[in-house]
């Protein structure tokens, strides 16, 4: 009875080899094509049996006519023609998968490592682990921040390791003699950045503008913020904003895009000047003049002379309260007036519409 043999390089692609001689023990060959099967970063080779009849030998060696460092379709190459297996053939080599990676992103550059749990099968026995070109050794784990980062094998389904240094970027998560499928992907991401925020603002201001760099996942463009530090650049608290939960939370951020987010700020806030810093899957911001809010004190309004006047334009009245030097505006009921004829900090003096009668 024959038996069928096949040689099984552990990946995706797979090549037919013609005239493979297979070579037992009591000098007998079988000749044929058979499919081979190569690893994209490996090359590592094994035999397993179709059919068996345990009384014919051992199968001992592989013989591939290819030339050593040819490459097969699907892009693997052949290390050399003999390949040895051990007595009963030796294991089928598992398909290693990669499933997940958890976080799948982080931060790029020195200083950016992070502990990253991979998820799959087939990791028992694993010798190698790839971000994109860049291998992990198979070391004590955590070893952050060690530049070329580490990996444990803690089961058949999960490896932790420590992401090594590498430039901004979405690369490919790959265990040696395996096929890196769906989920396989780690995001390297620059640090945000602050080019401008929306300045001066009062206390309790929402909706605020800061825009930048860096802020979302690049996996799959959602949020990648998780805070932002108002630090004040003189005396005073630094304050925290976490994500707005529903609309209208106070003293939150909204993320918008990439390169935009908005801030509401608490009604009780401390007038002065701020760094407004981002933290987010890329680190956190540096700061500089062009992060810089300056929140103003909100005004009062005590009092109106005269408190009353004619229907017609153009009655002069004072406005007298506090934290008056930064208004912009004067509202007499729908009316917006832009223009004042005196604006201190505690008055103002503008030019009344035209209004009806009435309070």
């Amino acid at each position: 009875m024959k038996r069928a043999f096949g040689l099984v390089l552990g990946g995706v692609s797979f090549a037919t080899l013609a005239a493979v001689t297979i070579v037992s023990s009591a000098g007998s060959t079988v000749a044929g094509p058979v499919a081979a099967s190569v690893s994209r970063s490996s090359g590592i080779a094994s035999i397993s049996r179709a059919s068996a009849d345990a009384s014919r030998p051992d199968v001992h060696t592989v013989v591939s006519p290819h030339a050593p460092g040819s490459t097969l379709s699907g892009g693997g190459r052949v290390a050399g023609h003999h390949v040895s297996i051990p007595n009963g053939f030796g294991p089928l080599i598992s398909a290693q998968t990669v499933s997940s990676v958890v976080p799948n992103a982080g931060p790029s550059g020195a200083g950016g490592e992070q502990a990253v749990v991979i998820t799959g099968s087939g990791f028992t026995g694993v010798t190698d682990v790839a971000f994109g070109g860049t291998d992990v050794t198979s070391t004590a784990f955590p070893c952050t921040a060690a530049p070329a980062g580490c990996f444990t094998v803690v089961s058949d389904s999960e490896i932790d390791a420590d992401t090594p240094v590498k430039p901004a970027g979405t690369v490919d998560v790959i265990v040696t003699g395996g096929s890196a499928t769906g989920g396989d992907q780690y995001s390297f991401v620059d640090q945000p950045t602050v080019t401008n925020v929306a300045s001066p603002q009062p206390e309790g201001a929402t909706g605020i503008a800061v825009t930048g760099a860096n802020f979302s996942n690049p996996t799959d463009g959602t949020n990648g913020v998780t805070q932002v530090q108002l630090n004040p650049t003189g005396a005073g608290s630094n304050v925290n904003l976490t994500q707005c939960a529903t609309v209208g939370d106070p003293q939150c951020f909204n993320f918008v895009d990439d390169g935009d987010l908005t801030i509401d700020l608490p009604a009780s806030m401390t007038a002065g000047q701020y760094d407004t810093i981002v933290t987010a899957i890329g680190g956190v911001s540096t700061t500089s003049p062009n992060d810089h809010l300056t929140v103003v004190a909100a005004p009062t309004l005590t009092n109106l002379n005269p408190s009353s006047g004619p229907t017609t334009a153009g009655t002069s009245v004072t406005l007298t309260g506090t934290n008056l030097s930064n208004a912009t505006d004067v509202f007499v009921g729908s009316d917006d007036i832009t223009s004042f004829t005196t604006n201190t900090a505690t008055t103002i003096v503008v030019s009344f519409p035209a209004h009806a009668a009435g309070g």
